[in-house]
């Protein structure tokens, strides 16, 4: 089964130039404090770490912001003062046959609803095509 972070590096490497500049956006929980190795106990496996006076820390946009988000550069045409301007792209990368999770489509309904780019991208191809489309 192939993991998502080849596909990810793909995309980023062969779409990130240009008027496109996307950015991992790594989102998730974790906590910081003071961390000291655990003492040899047949309670704690080899290598724990205890955390002491453990603050919980959020990282990310938000809860189901895509994996990549960024800028993609359009010129908008002379009707429109022929300015060009950001866009803010955002795509969820899946393997084949991984779905989205609720909160990742109501992200993803919110960016397009107010004028991003959003979309599910299995490969550079179909990340291409979000991002092309966009200019189109």
């Amino acid at each position: 089964m192939t993991t998502e972070s080849p596909i990810l590096r793909r995309i980023l490497a062969t779409l990130s130039h240009g008027a496109v500049r996307l950015l991992r956006n790594n989102c998730g929980v974790g906590y910081q404090g003071i961390v000291s190795r655990a003492p040899p106990d047949p309670r704690w496996q080899p290598g724990s770490l205890i955390i002491q006076r453990p603050r919980r820390v959020q990282f990310g946009l938000a809860v189901g912001s895509a994996d990549l988000i960024g800028l993609r550069s359009i010129t908008i045409t002379p009707e429109m003062v022929g300015r060009t301007v950001a866009v803010f792209a955002s795509i969820e990368v899946k393997r084949p046959g991984a779905h989205t999770t609720g909160a990742q489509r109501d992200w993803a309904v919110m960016v397009a609803s107010m004028g991003g780019i959003a979309g599910v991208a299995r490969s550079v191809e179909e990340a291409e095509r979000l991002l092309v489309g966009a200019q189109e």
